[in-house]
């Protein structure tokens, strides 16, 4: 699951206000989006606009020639272009990846979808699949469940499903952890009080000294 911290939510709460205001909730999304994958795939662009000795100017201009149109135009709508100014001058540059992913969880919410990410050790049949989603779009309420299947042979079995940033481990590995766990905090003593070892204390005591 993609992570955003409470600074990043703040700006995406604040933008997306914005863009529902001005009935363009989708586009400014989607352009976000663009942007912060312009990023990824220019690290050094990313690094000249977060570097503190480089002037402003020089840095919105820089931006402004990144994301213009193929004929020079101006390739973002002018609520976006104000908001990354606003995040080139206050040095948060950084933090528009997690904006980005802040910004699709309203954008989810509004629209009433619920990602999640169901890692297993096989990888799901259609039934199954099918069967996951539904449950979470009762459990959720959601009208749409995104669904991304991932396959990881070291849980052994099971599923681990996270979800609206919620994690549900029913996988093996961790079941076995968890009675490894158990079982190195149970007195043998216990064992034997329910019956499940037949011990001679008196012997291990003797042995033990």
């Amino acid at each position: 699951m993609n992570y955003a911290s409470r600074k990043a939510r703040r700006y995406a709460e604040a933008l997306f206000s914005l863009a529902v205001d001005a009935e363009c909730v989708d586009a400014t999304v989607a352009e976000v989006a663009r942007v912060a994958d312009l990023f990824a795939a220019l690290p050094d662009l990313s690094a000249v606009l977060a570097h503190r000795r480089i002037p402003v100017d020089r840095k919105l201009a820089l931006l402004a020639s990144a994301t213009a149109g193929e004929d020079g135009a101006a390739g973002l709508s002018e609520l976006t272009s104000h908001f990354l100014r606003l995040l080139v001058e206050n040095r948060r540059v950084e933090l528009l990846p997690e904006i980005r992913h802040a910004l699709q969880d309203k954008l989810d919410q509004r629209q009433g979808v619920v990602r999640a990410t169901v890692t297993t050790a096989v990888p799901l049949l259609k039934a199954e699949r099918e069967m996951i989603e539904a449950k979470l779009g009762s459990l959720t309420g959601a009208q749409r469940v995104e669904l991304e299947a991932k396959v990881s042979k070291p849980i052994l079995g099971g599923v681990i499903l996270h979800f609206g940033g919620q994690v549900v481990d029913a996988s093996v590995r961790t079941y076995l952890q968890t009675m490894r766990e158990t079982l190195r905090r149970v007195r043998v003593s216990e064992f034997d009080h329910e019956g499940f070892l037949p011990l001679d204390t008196d012997k291990i005591r003797a042995a033990a000294r």
